[in-house]
């Protein structure tokens, strides 16, 4: 009975553990794309402007 306990709080402490590395991920991923578009986008009104 304590084997299956904390064989279960073990899956439960991995499940949390990819949980927030995935979380991580998705965080680093979003703060990556979020400056590059951005930047993208001052540029290319930037070129508009400058045309007009």
């Amino acid at each position: 009975m304590l084997r299956s306990h904390s064989l279960k709080l073990d899956f439960v402490f991995a499940s949390i553990l990819v949980l927030l590395v995935g979380i991580a991920l998705f965080a680093t991923d979003q703060d990556a794309y979020a400056p590059s578009s951005s930047d993208d986008i001052p540029q290319e009104n930037q070129y508009i402007h400058a045309d007009k």
